[in-house]
């Protein structure tokens, strides 16, 4: 074998081996680091939008949960029935935005 095609056949093997080899040490664990930071961030957002969304029920939810139980018992028939309209009224707009949320950010 002459020295030119010699020389033609170890550059052509290097260029092989040097393409592999980016494509396996470089290329595959970037584009699965990119995938990731996509999931990840999706999966933030979809957190964010979820914790927004359920932000006035949790609040109410609180602000009855810091009053005492022989309080809240004292309370009128009526005073009663507006807070369980509330926590329906509440808890339905809770569900509206978990569900845009999740049309939003489907999984």
């Amino acid at each position: 074998m002459d020295k030119s095609l010699r020389n033609a056949l170890i550059v052509g093997i290097l260029l092989v081996g040097g393409s592999a080899f980016y494509y396996l040490v470089i290329y595959i664990p970037l584009r699965d680091q990119a995938k990731m930071d996509f999931v990840v961030e999706k999966e933030k957002k979809l957190s964010d939008c979820l914790t927004e969304a359920r932000r006035p029920y949790k609040e109410f939810q609180n602000s009855i949960m810091s009053r005492s139980t022989e309080d809240l018992n004292n309370d009128s028939q009526e005073t009663k029935s507006l807070r369980l309209s509330k926590i329906k009224a509440l808890d339905s707009i809770r569900k509206e935005g978990e569900t845009e949320c999740f049309k939003k950010y489907p999984q």
